[in-house]
C-alpha cells in the first residue's frame, strides 16, 4: 500500500511524525565583523521550526550542538528562547502518551516534561541531547538545564558516569504504535568505544511492549578522523531499528542499511548540520531536515531541503596538473591570474544554482579554493583576492587555501579523507625516524619537551592537556586562562605555608622539588584541574584575582649575591545514578497544558539487553516504508496500571 492510503486508512492516528535535526549551532559567527553573517544559524533554525509547525509534527528530535558553545552569551540564549516561545507555544493538542518516568530519562533538575506542566501551554515538544559544542561537564549546569528549567525544551541523554553507563528509554506510544527513544549525548570517541568494546553501555529495554520501534540519538564522530577517533557504525547494539547520528555535518539523511554480525541490520540516518561551520566539501552538500513517519514498527523518512541555507562552494584546483595541461604559466602571476579567472567563471556562476526564493536566505556566498601545490613559486599573496572579492563572497579573508601536495610523502594510513585539520597534523608530525607518530596532541607536546630537554616550572602538562582537552571538545575558551592562574596560585600558596626567605638557587631548588612531588601525584593533580575547570564559581575569583606579585616577575640577577629573596605574604583567601521504575502516566492532553485521563497500557518495566534480536521479518514490499528487520524482544509482565516498583533486570548475555 502507499503512504496516502496509509494514512487514509488510519487517519493518521498511529502515525508518529517526528522532524529530525542537529547540530544548528546557534551563535555561530556571533562576533564576526559582519553583522549578517552573525544571523546565519537563527534563520535557518527558525525556518526548522516553521517546518515542523507546517508539517502538525507529534515534535521535534534534535541530535545535539544546539549551542555552538558551551556557554553562549545572553544574547543567544535570548534570541533561542524567544523563537522557542513563538514557535513552541500553543494550544496545539499533543497527541501522543509519554510512558515512561521521567526522572529516569530527562536530564534537568526539574525532571518534569514541559508539556505535562499545566502551567505552560507546549503545541510543539522538542526532545534533545547535547553534544561536544554544548556539553555541560558532566553534572554541572549546561544551557540546556537552563532552558529545560524554563520550559522550551526536554533535555535528555545526559551521562554523569562514565565507568558504566546505563540508559532507560523514552517510550511513546501513539494510538498504536509504540517507540523507545535513547539518547546518548557527547562522550569522548576514545572512551565511548572503549566502553562499548567493554560491554559497559547498558539499555534498558521495554518488557511488555509488542512490535515497538526503537531509535538511538547519539553525537559522536561517525568518520574515521584518527585511529579509535569514532565509533564504528556497525558496532552498536543490533535490537535499535534506526541510529539518528548527530556531529557529523555532511548531510546523509536517506537512511542507510547497515550489515552487522549474525545477518543482523539496522538503519542510519545522518542529516547533517544546519549551518556550514567549516569550509568543507562535506558541509557544501545540499543541507535537509527530515520529517520521520513509524507506524507499526515500519518507517520512512521525508528529506525537506533547507531554503535558507547561505551558498557554498567549495572546489580544488592542481597547480601541478593545471601547468601540465598548460591552462597557465609556470609563475606567480599565471597562477594567480588563473586562480582568479577560475574564481569569476568556474565557483560563482555555481552560486546562482545554490539561491533559493526564500526572502530570507543569505545571498553573499562562502567560497573555498583549495590550491595544491608542490613549488613555492607558485604560492601567491592571497590579499590580492581577498580584496577584489570582499563585497561579494563572505569569507573573502580565507577564500584562498594553500596546501602543499602530500603525494610521496610518509602518511599514516588511515584516509582523511577531505579532513585538513586531520592531515596537517599528519604533515606535523612526520619523521625522519621509523617511529610512529603520536596521534594525540597531548602526548606530542610531552615528547617535544622531552626531545628538547626543556621542563614546564609553573605549570604542569597535565593542566596544559586538560586545558586544551576542554577547549577542542567544549569549545571552552577560557581553560587555558583558568589553568594558569590555577597553577600560578598553587604554586604561590605553596610558597607561602613554607614562610621561609630564600635565594634564588633555593627558590629554584624548592620549585623543581615542588614540581617533582606534583608529578608523583599525577592522578590528585588531574583530579584537582578538573574540579576547577568545573567549577565556574571558583574559575571566576581566579580569573578576576590572581596577580603575580611583582619582586617574582622582576626578579634581580642574584646568581652571585646572597642576599635573600623575600617571599611574599598573600591572603587565601557528582551525578547520582538513579534506578529505572515504573508506572503509569497519563495519556495525550489538549491545549493549554492539561493532561488527558490516564489510560492503558502501564508505563513499561524495562530489561537491560546488549544483544541482537532474532527471528527478522521482511519488509514485504509494503510502499516506501522501511520495514525494520527484526521484531523487538518481548517479555510479559503482571505489573497493575497505576503501580510503580523498581524495575526487574536480565542479563540477555546470560540467557
Amino acid at each position: 500500500m502507499t503512504q496516502p492510503t496509509l494514512e487514509a486508512n488510519s487517519s493518521g492516528s498511529s502515525i508518529f511524525k517526528i522532524l529530525l535535526a542537529t547540530d544548528c549551532h546557534l551563535g555561530y559567527e556571533e562576533r564576526s565583523s559582519k553583522k549578517t553573517d552573525r544571523q546565519d544559524s537563527f534563520i535557518t533554525f527558525e525556518e526548522i521550526l516553521q517546518i515542523a509547525v507546517a508539517k502538525r509534527v507529534d515534535f521535534i528530535l534534535l541530535g545535539g550542538d544546539l549551542f555552538h558553545d558551551s556557554t553562549p552569551s545572553q544574547n543567544v540564549v535570548l534570541r533561542c528562547i524567544n523563537l522557542l516561545r513563538k514557535y513552541c507555544f500553543g494550544d496545539r493538542k499533543i497527541k501522543f502518551q509519554f510512558l515512561s518516568d521521567p526522572s529516569e530519562v530527562l536530564s534537568n533538575i526539574t525532571q518534569e516534561l514541559n508539556f505535562e506542566n499545566e502551567n505552560l501551554n507546549i503545541g510543539l515538544p522538542i526532545f534533545t541531547i547535547h553534544g561536544n559544542h554544548d556539553n555541560p561537564s558532566f553534572e554541572y549546569t549546561s544551557t540546556l538545564d537552563i532552558l529545560a528549567a524554563s520550559g522550551v525544551i526536554n533535555y535528555f541523554g545526559k551521562v554523569s558516569d562514565l565507568t558504566q553507563i546505563t540508559i532507560s528509554p523514552m517510550i511513546l506510544k501513539k494510538g498504536d504504535s509504540y517507540i523507545a527513544i535513547y539518547g546518548l549525548s557527547y562522550i569522548g570517541d576514545q572512551r565511548l568505544s572503549r566502553l562499548l568494546k567493554n560491554d559497559m553501555v547498558k539499555f534498558l529495554r521495554p518488557e511488555n511492549i509488542e512490535n515497538c520501534f526503537n531509535i538511538l540519538v547519539l553525537h559522536q564522530n561517525r568518520a574515521a578522523h584518527t585511529r579509535h577517533g569514532s565509533i564504528p557504525e556497525d558496532k552498536l547494539p543490533s535490537f535499535f531499528d534506526l541510529i539518528f547520528w548527530g556531529h557529523e555535518h555532511e548531510c546523509r539523511i536517506v537512511p542507510e542499511l547497515i550489515s552487522l554480525p549474525d545477518d543482523e541490520k539496522y538503519y542510519i540516518t545522518q542529516p547533517g548540520s544546519s549551518v556550514a561551520t567549516s569550509m568543507a566539501i562535506g558541509e557544501s552538500k545540499p543541507k535537509h531536515v527530515g520529517v520521520l513517519k513509524i507506524q507499526d514498527g515500519r518507517f520512512l523518512i521525508d528529506a525537506i531541503k533547507l531554503q535558507t541555507v547561505r551558498p557554498l562552494v567549495f572546489d580544488t584546483i592542481d597547480l601541478t596538473e593545471v601547468i601540465n595541461k598548460e591552462y597557465c604559466d609556470d609563475s606567480t602571476t599565471g597562477v594567480l591570474e588563473y586562480v582568479d579567472d577560475y574564481i569569476a567563471n568556474t565557483m560563482l556562476p555555481q552560486v546562482e544554482q545554490l539561491i533559493t526564493e526564500n526572502p530570507n536566505q543569505p545571498k553573499i556566498p562562502f567560497l573555498r579554493l583549495k590550491v595544491v601545490y608542490k613549488e613555492e613559486i607558485h604560492m601567491f599573496d592571497s590579499m590580492l583576492i581577498t580584496r577584489k572579492y570582499a563585497d561579494r563572497v563572505a569569507n573573502a579573508k580565507d577564500l584562498i587555501l594553500f596546501r602543499r601536495d602530500k603525494r610521496g610523502l610518509k602518511l599514516d594510513s588511515l584516509d582523511f579523507d577531505d579532513n585538513e585539520a586531520a592531515a596537517d597534523l599528519a604533515e606535523c608530525f612526520q619523521h625522519e625516524t621509523d617511529k610512529d607518530w603520536s596521534l594525540a596532541i597531548q602526548k606530542e607536546v610531552e615528547n617535544s619537551l622531552r626531545r628538547n630537554n626543556t621542563e614546564l616550572n609553573i605549570l604542569s602538562l597535565l593542566g596544559m592537556n586538560e586545558a586544551l582537552d576542554r577547549c577542542i571538545k567544549a569549545n571552552d575558551n577560557n581553560s587555558f586562562f583558568s589553568i594558569f592562574n590555577y597553577q600560578v596560585k598553587k604554586t604561590l600558596d605553596h610558597f607561602e605555608t613554607r614562610d621561609i626567605k630564600l635565594n634564588r638557587a633555593e627558590y629554584e631548588e624548592e620549585l623543581r622539588i615542588f614540581r617533582e612531588e606534583r608529578a608523583k601525584n599525577s592522578t590528585d593533580e588531574i583530579n584537582q584541574v578538573k574540579g576547577m575547570l568545573d567549577n565556574k564559581e571558583e574559575r571566576q575569583r581566579l580569573n578576576g584575582s590572581i596577580a603575580v606579585p611583582s619582586d617574582l616577575i622582576d626578579v634581580p640577577d642574584l646568581d652571585n649575591a646572597d642576599d635573600p629573596m623575600p617571599v611574599p605574604t598573600r591572603g587565601r583567601g557528582r551525578a547520582k545514578a538513579t534506578r529505572a521504575r515504573a508506572g503509569t502516566r497519563g495519556a495525550a492532553r489538549g491545549g493549554r497544558g492539561r493532561a488527558a485521563p490516564a489510560a492503558s497500557p502501564v508505563r513499561s518495566p524495562l530489561t537491560i539487553s546488549t544483544q541482537a534480536r532474532n527471528n527478522q521479518t521482511s519488509n514485504n514490499g509494503n510502499d516506501r516504508f522501511f520495514q525494520p528487520t527484526q521484531p523487538s524482544q518481548l517479555m510479559t509482565s503482571t505489573q497493575r496500571p497505576g503501580a510503580r516498583k523498581p524495575t526487574q533486570f536480565y542479563n540477555s548475555d546470560s540467557d
